[in-house]
């Protein structure tokens, strides 16, 4: 079984996804653009209720381009370019088999943007 996208609406009011990872574990994708533009993935209890937070990210105050930064931390360079960032969340997690390989994703996704980031 492979990992895929169950629930998705993405809209003016709201910005989410589930997905079920292949090891029949579910989670919430999250992104909002107010105050500042984050995403935040969660452990679903039951496959339904949002229970943990797996991983967090809030792009920092006063950075221009917020949606633009977070769509270069979860872009994967080979993919075709994805207008959201919700959508490149989706893109980053759907090649993971579990929660604990999607955090692992994000965190060295995370650690490469801050050093790119420390690097300019």
């Amino acid at each position: 079984m492979v990992s895929k996208v169950i629930g998705y609406k993405n809209n003016e009011r709201v910005s989410i996804c589930q997905i079920k990872f292949s090891s029949g574990e579910k989670v919430l994708v999250s992104f909002a653009a107010l105050p500042v533009p984050s995403i935040k993935i969660m452990r679903l209890l039951f496959g339904i209720f949002p229970h943990t937070t797996i991983w967090e990210y809030r792009v920092p105050a006063g950075t221009e381009e917020g949606c633009d930064m977070l769509i270069a931390l979860l872009a994967d360079q080979k993919s075709p370019a994805v207008n959201h960032p919700l959508d490149a969340a989706i893109r980053k997690l759907l090649p993971c088999m579990s929660c604990a390989e999607a955090l692992e994703v994000l965190q060295l996704a995370e650690a490469s943007a801050g050093a790119a980031h420390r690097r300019s």
